[in-house]
């Protein structure tokens, strides 16, 4: 409301599609957000003669080392159990349906645009993001070869499944622990189970707070 005030008129809005637990419910809460903040601007571009356009940009979520959500599968809604795997073609297909749902609610916005990636693109970089030492073999063929990432795993023998959209719980070893962060892992493992619950964790104070690991022994 301020930024339209103060006379700028193109608002990027950014959102995020696939995180775990996710339903059509907070996608359409996300839609509404918009058309509640539309609400908010237009009468002062009315005024101004000119109304605000907002840009939202939709990505898909992809799980990151070293975060609670390192845990999780790709793409997914639930977790899955540790070595089941779920297609990812099929991860695909309701990442595209996840966002068509989102164009098609923003769609009734006027002045509203609505831009996102690519969730195939995003496959891959869940692939690169979970991966272990067999990836990198994968990538050396891609290069060496001149070859797809589908056809470089294929070559290698390995799927996008096993590390991208498969499932992990406390007590497996992921690739990256080899290099140390000084989080304690099981710190991450209790952070991920909370998301599930919707409870909050206390904000970090640096001179007292030991839940990490990262400030030291307890």
């Amino acid at each position: 409301e301020n930024l339209v005030k103060a006379g700028i008129f193109k608002l990027k809005i950014y959102l995020m599609v696939g995180l775990p637990t996710e339903t059509d419910a907070d996608l359409q809460e996300a839609i509404n957000l918009i058309g509640k903040i539309k609400k908010r601007i237009d009468p002062i571009g009315k005024e101004r003669g000119r109304l605000c356009e907002i840009i939202v940009s939709a990505n898909s979520f992809a799980p990151k080392p070293w975060t609670p959500f390192q845990y999780h599968p790709f793409g997914c809604s639930d977790p899955l159990k540790v070595g089941k795997e779920f297609p990812g073609s099929v991860v695909v297909k309701n990442l595209k349906a996840r966002l068509k749902y989102l164009k098609k609610g923003l769609g009734t916005y006027p002045n509203v645009s609505i831009n996102s990636d690519k969730p195939e693109n995003v496959l891959f970089q869940a692939l690169l993001s979970r991966g272990d030492r067999r990836v990198g073999l994968a990538l050396l063929t891609m290069v060496s070869q001149g070859m797809g990432w589908k056809q470089a795993l294929k070559y290698q023998e390995i799927t996008v499944e096993q590390f991208a959209v498969s499932g992990y719980d406390k007590h497996s070893f992921l690739p990256w622990y080899i290099i140390d962060h000084g989080i304690n892992p099981d710190y991450l493992w209790e952070e991920y189970q909370k998301s599930f619950t919707g409870t909050f964790s206390p904000a970090c104070n640096t001179e007292t707070c030991r839940r990490c690991g990262v400030c030291g022994d307890k």
